[in-house]
C-alpha cells in the first residue's frame, strides 16, 4: 500500500510569510471585524469590517483557528468575536478570533417554549434547555431570525457561558448566540382567500395563490391590539392578512402569522431618536418630518444592523433605520438599521522602531516611519496570540490599522523576528508513541524518535488530535526540529485494516 502524502504548504506559508518580499506576498490579504454569522454546514463565516462592509469566507479544514490565542475548531468560534483572517481569495487561511469565555453544545432543535423563552435541543447525551434573552442573537442558515423561526430538525449550534462551579443541579445557562442550519422554505404573503379542513390558501397580493397545509407541528400565531398570541387553525378566518413560511416540497408549513384584515401594515424609514432595550421601545423620526414613530419590539420582530443580525440594545440613537410595524398594535415586525460608516482604516506594514507608554512607530521598508497613538481600545496580537502594549518590542515586524484623522492605532499584529529554525521532515510507520514522545520507522533508514510537547500539533485525517489519538501502525509524517528532535507537528492516519479511526 501507498502511503499517503501529506503536503505542508500551509505550515511553511505560516512560518515564511513575514520573511518573503512583499511581492510574493500578493496572493494573502488580512481582514478585522467582528463576527457576524456563522454556518457550520457550509463551513462559512461572514466578517463585517470596519467600515461596515461583510466578506463571507470558506473555512477549509486546513485553516488556522484560534480563539482567545488558544486553537479551537469551528465550532467554537461565536458571533460577537473580534476577528483578524488572514485570506486567499475568499477561502480562509487562518482567523484569529477574541471573545467570552463560552461552551460550545450541538444538537437538534425540539422546541421553544415563548412563554419562559426556553429553547431545547436534543443532544448525544439527552435534551439540554437553554434561557433566550435580549441580548441572545440567533441566525438560521446565515440570516438574522427569531426562536420563532427555528424549525424541528434544525441542527443547532449554541454558545452560552460556562455554569458557575457548585451551581444547583438543573441550572438553566442564558443563550449567548444561537445558529441554526436547516433546509431553506418558501414564504408566502397575502390574505386568506379559503380554508378547507387543515388546509389555508393564501393569496398574495402580485402572483398566485398558495395553499399550504397545517400540522400538528406548524406554529400559527394571531395579531391583535395587545400583540402576537399563539393560537390555532381554528382562530384563522377569510379575511385576514396573513404570511407563512412552509417547506416547497410537501406545502406543510412551519409558521403562519396572521392579522385581521383591519390591522394594517406600515412603513417608516428615518433617523432613530430614542431606544430602551429594558423596556422593548424605539422612536423613528421619518425622514420627510412628521411625528416620531414609537413602537414596541416583541419575540417575533426581526432587527439587523448594517446587514447583521443584532438586538434591540445593538441599535443607537442617530442610527438610520426603516421599520415594518402593525399599524393598531405599533409592534414592529421587522426593524433595519445602520450605522454612521466609519472611515476606512489605514494600513502600514515594516519594522517597530520606538515604542512608549502612548504610542508606537513603525518604519515601513519604503516610505519614512509612522507614529501611531495607542490606547486601552487598540488590540495587539503578537504570532496569533492576544497580547499588550508591554509586548511591543523594537524590532519586531508589525502591521496596524489605524484612524487616519486621529492616527490611533485599531489592530497592532506582531510578529517576532527569529532566523528560520531549518526543519526535517521523517514519513513512515508509528512503532511506539506515549504522552510525550513517538518513535517513526521511514521505509528506508532507522527509526526515529521524536519529542512531544504542548507546542507539537497533532492532526488526524486532518482535524485536531493528541497523542492518545496515535497507534502503532498508524502512518504518520512528523515536521520536527533535527538539533533537539522535537516534534513541531505531526500528521497521522491509521493503516487500512487496523481498526482505528
Amino acid at each position: 500500500m501507498k502511503t499517503k502524502s501529506i503536503h505542508w504548504g500551509l505550515l511553511v506559508l505560516m512560518l515564511t510569510a513575514w520573511t518573503l518580499p512583499a511581492a510574493a506576498r500578493t496572493a494573502t490579504t488580512s481582514a478585522t471585524g467582528t463576527i457576524g454569522s456563522l454556518s457550520p454546514a457550509t463551513r462559512t463565516v461572514i466578517l463585517q469590517k470596519s467600515d461596515n462592509t461583510q466578506v463571507m469566507l470558506r473555512v477549509s479544514e486546513r485553516a488556522v483557528l484560534t480563539r482567545n490565542g488558544k486553537p479551537v475548531r469551528f465550532g467554537d468560534l461565536a458571533l460577537r468575536d473580534q476577528a483578524t483572517a488572514q485570506i486567499q481569495g475568499t477561502t480562509l487561511v487562518r482567523l484569529d478570533a477574541q471573545g467570552p469565555v463560552l461552551d460550545s453544545t450541538r444538537g437538534v432543535f425540539a422546541g421553544f417554549d415563548a412563554s419562559s423563552n426556553l429553547l431545547t435541543l436534543a443532544t448525544l447525551g439527552g435534551t439540554r434547555s437553554f434561557h433566550l434573552a435580549a441580548s441572545t442573537l440567533i441566525v438560521r442558515n446565515g440570516a438574522p431570525a427569531t426562536a420563532q423561526g427555528l424549525a424541528k430538525g434544525d441542527a443547532l449550534l449554541v454558545h452560552s457561558p460556562p455554569l458557575a462551579a457548585g451551581a444547583p443541579s438543573g441550572t438553566v445557562a442564558t443563550a449567548a448566540d444561537v445558529i441554526a442550519d436547516g433546509p431553506e422554505e418558501e414564504e408566502v404573503e397575502g390574505t386568506i382567500t379559503a380554508l378547507s379542513g387543515k388546509d389555508v390558501t393564501i393569496t398574495p397580493a402580485h402572483g398566485s395563490a398558495v395553499t399550504v397545509h397545517v400540522s400538528s407541528s406548524t406554529v400559527i400565531k394571531v395579531i391583535d391590539a395587545s400583540g402576537a398570541h399563539t393560537a390555532t387553525l381554528a382562530d384563522l378566518a377569510t379575511g385576514m392578512a396573513a404570511a407563512a413560511d412552509y417547506d416547497p416540497v410537501s406545502l406543510v408549513a412551519d409558521h403562519i402569522l396572521a392579522r385581521a384584515a383591519q390591522h394594517q401594515q406600515a412603513a417608516v424609514e428615518g433617523k432613530v431618536s430614542a431606544v430602551d432595550a429594558t423596556a422593548g421601545t424605539i422612536s423613528i423620526t421619518p425622514e420627510h418630518g412628521g411625528t416620531d414613530v414609537a413602537l414596541h419590539v416583541g419575540a417575533s420582530t426581526r432587527i439587523s444592523r448594517n446587514g447583521t443580525v443584532a438586538t434591540l440594545a445593538d441599535i443607537k440613537v442617530g442610527d438610520a433605520a426603516e421599520a415594518l410595524y402593525d399599524v393598531t398594535t405599533k409592534l414592529a415586525l421587522r426593524i433595519d438599521a445602520r450605522g454612521e460608516r466609519p472611515q476606512p482604516l489605514s494600513q502600514v506594514e515594516g519594522t517597530v522602531t520606538a515604542v512608549t507608554g502612548t504610542s508606537l512607530t513603525i518604519t515601513p521598508e519604503h516610505g519614512g516611519p509612522v507614529t501611531l497613538k495607542v490606547d486601552a481600545s487598540t488590540r495587539y496580537v503578537l504570532d496569533g496570540a492576544a497580547a499588550t502594549l508591554a509586548d511591543v518590542k523594537v524590532g519586531q515586524r508589525a502591521h496596524a490599522s489605524y484612524d487616519r484623522t486621529t492616527s490611533l492605532a485599531a489592530v497592532v499584529l506582531l510578529q517576532n523576528v527569529t532566523p528560520p529554525t531549518a526543519l526535517a521532515v521523517i514519513q513512515g510507520r508509528v512503532t511506539a508513541v506515549s504522552a510525550t514522545s513517538i518513535t517513526i520507522a521511514p521505509e528506508h533508514g532507522s527509526p526515529v524518535t521524536l519529542v512531544i510537547d504542548s507546542s507539537t500539533v497533532i492532526t488526524r485525517r486532518g482535524r485536531t488530535a493528541t497523542a492518545a489519538d496515535v497507534h502503532a501502525g498508524d502512518h504518520a509524517e512528523a515536521l520536527y526540529v533535527p538539533a533537539t528532535l522535537l516534534a513541531k507537528r505531526i500528521e497521522t492516519e491509521a493503516a487500512e485494516g487496523s481498526g482505528h479511526h
